[in-house]
């Protein structure tokens, strides 16, 4: 603004009508902000109304620098000590208990030398108090999660090495709490359960479902040994929850006899084909099924059932793995993933599937994974003692 321009501003140019300078007066009147024009010696060349009414008094021709009888409104409206910079800046200052941003900007004149500033106080106290919420709503928030993450996370299966089985699993959350959910436990002396969901979503939600299945799961097996049977009485349990045709989660649940080496299988809607690997093959699990969801509660879920010999592997597995792109936005897909257990059976190296496939995926992926994964192994051995 230059010093011509300020004076405008400042005085009504004596025209009949309303001239722009009355326009530009009363613009500063009516402004809520507080709005004041000190020249070079600090002193208040201008106030308007608002700034009058929140001192109480006029402060036109104090020096805020040196006037002792006006300190408490050198107190309350301090000046800035940018009177001499030719640039604007921007502050925050709290007076008399309110917050307030204070914005000072250089007045020149024609040779471009600084001859006053004008500050504007606009009161962000509404504004800073609803940041400070949401910012403690936030953080607790984020303990809540953590909280909550701490609980699923310790919810996960010992990784084990059991009498006729090797365990082994990888497990990695896109967001602090994940939608993916494994689990494996013996149904009784014979008899091992063992599963693989994905739920649909995210968070909060997402996590939360992920313990409904486990507590479901879990009380239901003893009593439905039959897979699919199982998952018509979970998708039954869930469907009790009426949360809407939205929400929905995928299962591949199977039960392992490891008495005669067989598994006892259904699927419900999880896509990711379970990959069998033996005989120096890797053979895909293809079985079709619908998701456990309110939309296909009168279908009916079918089993079959897997021999299985010493050495035969299983891995299951989320789309978190074939699903994540490169920066060309191509996916992993199902052929990298055949490629890399077709080495690993070729080397004899079935118990490094996992670390294989991570790093494999953590080379392809373009940024962080966007998706959960899970991974689960479980191989077939000779017997052996029991190993916790």
């Amino acid at each position: 603004m230059r010093l011509k321009e300020m004076r405008d501003v400042l005085l009504f140019s004596g025209q009949d009508g309303i001239s722009f300078s009355d326009i530009s007066q009363q613009a500063l009147e009516n402004l809520h902000d507080l709005v004041r024009i000190l020249d070079m010696e600090g002193n208040v060349i201008y106030a308007n109304r608002s700034l009058k009414s929140f001192v109480g008094a006029d402060p036109t021709g104090t020096n805020c620098f040196f006037d002792e009888k006006n300190e408490a409104f050198v107190c309350k409206v301090p000046v800035s000590n940018q009177l001499n910079s030719k640039r604007r800046v921007i502050r925050e200052k709290d007076i008399d208990g309110r917050k307030y941003s204070i914005q000072t900007s250089p007045v020149t004149d024609e040779k471009g030398n600084v001859v006053a500033v004008i500050e504007i106080y606009h009161d962000i106290t509404r504004e800073h108090n609803m940041y400070r919420d949401l910012f403690n709503h936030i953080r607790s928030m984020r303990d809540d999660i953590s909280f909550a993450r701490r609980i699923q996370q310790s919810l996960l299966p010992t990784k084990k090495q059991l009498t006729t089985l090797d365990f082994d699993y990888r497990y990695l959350s896109s967001e602090d709490l994940s939608g993916d959910i494994f689990d494996y436990f013996y149904l009784d002396e014979d008899h091992l359960a063992i599963y693989i969901c994905d739920v649909m979503g995210k968070g909060i939600s997402a996590s939360m479902m992920t313990m409904f299945i486990r507590q479901s799961i879990r009380s239901l097996a003893m009593d439905y040994p039959s897979p699919a049977k199982l998952l018509g009485k979970l998708r039954e349990n869930f469907s009790q929850l009426k949360l809407g045709a939205d929400k929905y989660f995928t299962c591949f649940y199977a039960v392992y006899n490891r008495k005669n080496k067989r598994l006892t299988f259904a699927n419900g809607g999880h896509n990711c084909q379970p990959a069998l690997l033996r005989e120096g093959k890797v053979e895909w699990i293809e079985r079709p099924g619908l998701p456990i969801s309110q939309l296909f509660l009168d279908v009916p879920y079918k089993e079959e059932t897997l021999n299985l010999s010493e050495g035969d592997a299983l891995l299951l597995y989320t789309d978190g793995i074939i699903e994540v792109q490169n920066k060309e936005g191509e996916q992993f897909g199902l052929e990298r993933l055949e490629k890399i257990l077709s080495v690993v059976i070729a080397n004899h190296q079935i118990s490094q599937a996992l670390d294989e496939i991570l790093y494999r995926v953590n080379r392809f992926c373009w940024g962080d994974t966007p998706d959960d994964i899970a991974l689960v192994l479980m191989q077939v051995k000779k017997d052996s003692s029991e190993q916790e």
